[in-house]
């Protein structure tokens, strides 16, 4: 899996936080007097998010993004958004209710991943059915028919799950995050923006090993709504901003840096009085113990995505 790929993995994510932070705007929208229709940057389906051009954001500079092409497999397989390798002999179906009933929080992870690859899988056979016909060369067009067909052996899973998909995949992802499992708190938000006490704890914990969606959820928040401390608000979005420097993780930290910002520069212009967190996380001055913080958890994000 090439650098494209890689970016289309954050893209699905981004769509999917894009959501969750949408449905965050309207209630705040409906607790304000506030109507004025959402700026362009939150509409659903923009995959490349539009930056603010308030004064704050303005100080924030893209750092140089050279060598990205040198993302490799490693990464891409761990930023994928699932896995080719699920395999359910029963059927997924099956399996979820398997895990409920067991109460294995692991095991519900593996099938929410699972059923947040049902949510795509129509959009991405489209997307290979497309290549297959477009492409000219041989080895090229048999790479996007074997993908094509995972997908469909993928989407044969998916007819094997009954009911409601969301409400399903909710009930796996609060099973998995109770459990503690990494990533889980941010797969939650990004379905359900309320942000419960044990959903921030999980996702401050998931943050500081490196999980990239879990620090994209935190930093555009308060750390005061967080239950966290300003530092260590500061030293995981530092982290952040280091990855974006490094050319092994460059691609998907620009990504994910570039959603952040722009969801924390829209929550700000629908109501000034919100500051912005992450702004001052980016340029307030750093002190040693909190940069020492943050390079411990850009260490993590390489060893996560960069290896």
């Amino acid at each position: 899996m090439g650098v494209k790929a890689v970016v289309a993995c954050a893209l699905v994510t981004v769509i999917a936080i894009a959501i969750a932070v949408l449905a965050v705007f309207q209630t705040d929208q409906r607790d304000t007097d506030d109507k004025q229709d959402l700026p362009s940057a939150v509409r659903v389906g923009e995959l490349e998010p539009k930056l603010s051009a308030s004064r704050d954001v303005e100080l924030i500079r893209q750092p140089e993004r050279k060598n990205e092409t040198r993302q490799t497999e490693s990464t891409a397989g761990n930023a994928a958004i699932g896995s080719d390798g699920l395999k359910f002999p029963r059927g997924l179906g099956t399996f979820i209710d398997e895990v409920l009933a067991a109460k294995d929080p692991y095991g519900a992870y593996k099938a929410a991943k699972a059923l947040r690859e049902c949510e795509f899988s129509g959009m991405q056979m489209d997307s290979e059915q497309r290549a297959v016909s477009s492409s000219s060369d041989l080895k090229v067009r048999q790479a996007h028919v074997e993908k094509y067909q995972a997908m469909q052996a993928r989407a044969s899973q998916c007819q094997t799950v009954d009911g409601e998909m969301a409400e399903k995949q909710l009930a796996l992802l609060a099973l998995a995050v109770e459990g503690g499992v990494p990533g889980a708190a941010a797969a939650q938000l990004a379905l359900d923006p309320r942000l419960t006490s044990i959903v921030a704890e999980r996702l401050s914990a998931d943050a500081q090993l490196g999980d990239i969606e879990s620090i994209t959820q935190l930093i555009w928040r308060s750390p005061e709504e967080l239950g966290i401390a300003p530092d260590l608000h500061q030293a995981i979005t530092q982290a952040l901003q280091k990855a974006r420097h490094d050319e092994r993780v460059a691609v998907l930290a620009n990504s994910y840096m570039d959603v952040a910002i722009s969801w924390a520069s829209v929550r700000q212009s629908k109501n000034p009085k919100n500051s912005s967190a992450l702004v001052a996380s980016l340029t307030n001055p750093v002190s040693p113990s909190t940069e020492a913080k943050a390079q411990q958890i850009f260490q993590a994000i390489k060893a996560r995505y960069g290896s």
